[in-house]
């Protein structure tokens, strides 16, 4: 259950854990669950130390696949460049078929428009050759008015030699008849000629319909032969423009095929793959040996596993480490110190260190056990530095009111669950279980439990203690109860929830730029009916009095 002042960033994710000291039996402590914690630990270390060849295994798999992605990546990108010379070539092809198919198309209309202008040449023909014939019919109509002349032109000038018989007869009383017959033979003579000149007409006439009737057949008849070809080559142009579009979209289609931009999105997706890869084997390597450090570092808190005979204390202490140079201490207790060594300090479990704490003075230590965090040192026994003490009293006295305070407020928890377990409004078998409702839309996503109902219809009173920047309670898993109902479940999260000591000190990352006190997370256990339930934790400042605090409910 988390009632976060504010400013307070979630920061349990850098939150490091503080170290065992040197084995040492504490009262009150069960010896004989020491040999097992021991061996449990030694399992754990051989567990790492196996996971930890696994992780090597697997990065070494890993890395050898980043370097077949890399070599696929190389070869797709050759490709891809060759796709993009056969796709240039496939757009060009693809023109040229265009062009092909509109210059066949053009043609094709070509032959259509000569089909039609040869169409409208043979039916012209055919009415030339109607017409001639009707012509000829006339010519035939000629030659009977002709032959008709001819015969009145003879029936006339036999008139007229019979007038002239007549007229001879009669002598001087036939002078008219001789006239009348001199007419009448000049009006023969005249019908004769005329009939004469029409006949040759007629001839010439039909000459001409002869002649004009074998140009028309010898025009029409190559016309009529080559209207099929004509049709033959428009439906032949037709299909080749139809066969080059069908290419031209062949080509497009393969162009489209070997576009760039897919071997392009192919190579981000291989170059995505490797990141993944690298991302993956930096995940995996160490994520074992992790595990098992926060199942080591969650014994340790345990009641059989806390081999600590002293409280603990964070600090950040310069201190200079013989010939070596300058170091850390990074937290303190009445047995010993952790130090994080300068660089090239190679000091092995059983080296004697002369340390020198700037603005405390000199210590000897003696380094008992080496971890990721630096070296462990336990003081001596018979002499240890003289500034310890009142150092030690100092920072306890610092820290004195937030621990009461999570002590208090954890007791005031404990009760609160016990009388609702007693009063049958909370089982004491799901108080316990682990098991979590998540809250819909909440995004990091938030969980409840059993204790959450109980916890929120009666919050307990929030600790009064200037520098108290955020509370939050906490059960054994790392589950925060609210606002945020948020797992905190890393090592340093752990820790604080399964501490069975009566309190547990541990350093938060600084903020900003150093200007303001280190900010501290006490913690002190939850116990229901005797069992170790969770814990409070407080974010505090100490050395920061006076500091202003909000709770956000």
């Amino acid at each position: 259950m988390l009632f976060r002042a504010s400013p307070s960033p979630d920061r349990n994710a850098e939150v490091e854990i503080l170290p065992p000291e040197a084995p040492r039996p504490r009262a009150g402590t069960v010896r004989s669950a020491f040999p097992a914690v021991e061996t449990v630990e030694a399992d754990l270390s051989a567990a790492m130390a196996v996971l930890g060849t696994r992780d090597r295994e697997v990065a070494g798999g890993l890395g050898d696949l980043r370097r077949r992605l890399a070599g696929l990546d190389s070869a797709l990108a050759e490709a891809g460049d060759e796709a993009a010379a056969a796709r240039g070539r496939g757009l060009r092809l693809a023109e040229g078929a265009g062009a092909l198919a509109g210059e066949a198309e053009s043609l094709a209309r070509v032959l259509a428009q000569a089909g039609r202008h040869l169409d409208q040449a043979g039916e012209g023909g055919e009415e030339t050759r109607s017409r001639l014939a009707e012509l000829e019919g006339a010519c035939a109509d000629l030659d009977g008015v002709v032959a008709a002349m001819e015969a009145a032109a003879r029936q006339t000038h036999r008139l007229a030699v019979t007038a002239l018989i007549e007229a001879a007869r009669l002598g001087t009383d036939g002078g008219g008849i001789a006239r009348l017959a001199d007419d009448i033979r000049a009006v023969s003579a005249e019908s004769s000629r005329r009939a004469e000149a029409a006949r040759r007409t007629a001839g010439r006439l039909r000459h001409g319909v002869d002649a004009t009737a074998r140009s028309v057949g010898l025009a029409i008849g190559p016309v009529d032969r080559l209207r099929p070809a004509v049709a033959t080559f428009h439906r032949a142009a037709d299909e080749q423009a139809g066969a080059v579009r069908d290419l031209a979209a062949e080509a497009r289609t393969l162009s489209d095929a070997l576009d760039g931009d897919r071997h392009r999105r192919l190579a981000a997706l291989l170059r995505e793959t490797d990141a993944a890869c690298r991302d993956l084997a930096g995940t995996a390597t160490g994520a074992g040996i992790a595990q098992a450090g926060r199942i080591a570092a969650a014994l340790r808190q345990s009641e059989i596993g806390d081999r600590r005979v002293h409280d603990r204390y964070p600090v950040d202490w310069l201190a200079r480490v013989g010939n070596w140079g300058l170091g850390r201490v990074r937290d303190v207790g009445r047995g010993g110190l952790l130090l994080e060594p300068p660089e090239g300090c190679g000091a092995s479990p059983g080296t004697v260190l002369a340390l020198d704490l700037r603005g405390l003075g000199p210590a000897r230590v003696a380094v008992v056990g080496r971890s990721p965090r630096g070296l462990h040192c336990a003081f001596p026994e018979a002499d240890p530095p003289v500034w310890l003490p009142t150092v030690l009293a100092r920072i306890a006295e610092e820290h004195a009111p937030f621990v009461a305070a999570a002590r208090e407020m954890a007791e005031t928890v404990g009760r609160a669950l016990e009388d609702a377990v007693s009063a049958g409004r909370l089982a004491a078998g799901a108080l316990f279980a682990p098991d979590y409702r998540p809250v819909p839309g909440t995004t990091p996503p938030q969980y409840r439990s059993a204790a959450s109902d109980v916890l929120d219809a009666a919050p307990p009173s929030l600790p009064d203690e200037p520098g108290i920047v955020a509370v939050r309670v906490i059960d054994r898993q790392g589950h925060a109860l609210r606002p945020d109902r948020r797992f905190h479940d890393d090592a340093a999260g752990l820790a604080a929830a399964r501490s069975a000591r009566a309190f547990l000190v541990q350093a938060l990352p600084p903020e900003g730029a150093g200007r303001l006190a280190p900010l501290r997370a006490v913690s002190a256990p939850v116990r229901v009916r005797g069992r170790h339930w969770g814990a409070v934790r407080i974010v505090c400042r100490p050395g920061a009095a006076g500091a202003a605090h909000t709770i956000a409910d």
